[in-house]
This record gives C-alpha cells, structure tokens and sequence, in this order.
C-alpha cells in the first residue's frame, strides 16, 4: 500500500509530464495498482533525468 502511494505522489511531482500524461497515469495506479507500480518503476527510468535525482557518471 505504500508503494502505490509513493508512486502517485511520485507520478504527481515529475515536471516532465504533461497534465494529460499525469491523468493517465494516475487512472492506471488507481485502476490496477500493482500493474501500474511495476509500470511506473519501469518506465520513470526511460523518461530521461529528473531535476532532483542523483546521476553517477561512469568512470573512464
């Protein structure tokens, strides 16, 4: 339960998702939790950095 409301939060706060992208996201969480968490995991990774996470650059 607190995973799903992590990821709403999470789905709430991300900048680079427009408001329609956002709604979709939230009916997907709201409408098949663990469906949507595993999603969410899977593709925040793929939408590119985010502001306030923390990125390890790769050492030569």
């Amino acid at each position: 339960m607190a995973s799903i409301l992590w990821s709403i939060f999470d789905v709430r706060k991300d900048d680079r998702l427009d408001q329609t992208t956002t709604a979709w996201w939230l009916f997907l969480l709201l409408a098949v939790p663990l469906l949507g968490l595993v999603a969410w995991l899977y593709a925040r990774q793929r939408l590119g950095p985010h502001a306030d996470s923390l990125h390890f650059k790769k050492l030569p």
